[in-house]
């Protein structure tokens, strides 16, 4: 009996850990009222490249393909990935602005984070620049 309950915890865990990410980003992006639509139009060069300056980016502009368990460490990195999470991250929180299903902070960086991974994954860094350069290079200037 003991064993079996030993066995259950162990399956229930791995079950929680191997699927809670996945959980808490289905969650997230629940937490929005649909998805940001592709820019209509793709940027410059130029407005790209400075896009990503903003992004403090130092490196060439790259994709980044994210996942809920991948998302926290590369954020906490420096370089080329912090800055491609960044220029996501801005595009994700100028929609979450007027697309917020539920208030407070939690549900707010919860959605950030999962519609930043969601853009990751279903965009390119052409149209996250673009995007971000739409709102970002505006209040720049």
């Amino acid at each position: 009996m003991l064993r079996k309950f030993m066995f259950a915890t162990v399956l229930a865990v791995v079950g929680v850990a191997l699927g809670g990410p996945w959980a808490l980003s289905w969650l997230g992006l629940y937490g929005t009222k649909g998805y940001p639509a592709p820019p209509k139009t793709i940027a410059t060069r130029e407005q790209q490249l400075e896009v990503w300056r903003l992004a403090r980016g130092t490196e060439e502009p790259r994709s980044l393909e994210l996942n809920p368990y991948n998302y926290l460490p590369l954020a906490a990195e420096p370089g080329a990935e912090k800055s491609a999470i960044l220029v996501a991250w801005w595009v994700a929180s100028d929609f979450n602005l007027k697309h917020q299903r539920h208030p407070g902070m939690g549900w707010w960086h919860l959605s950030g984070a999962a519609l930043t991974i969601w853009l990751s994954r279903n965009w390119s860094i052409e149209q996250l620049l673009s995007k971000a350069a739409e709102t970002r290079l505006k209040s720049a200037a």
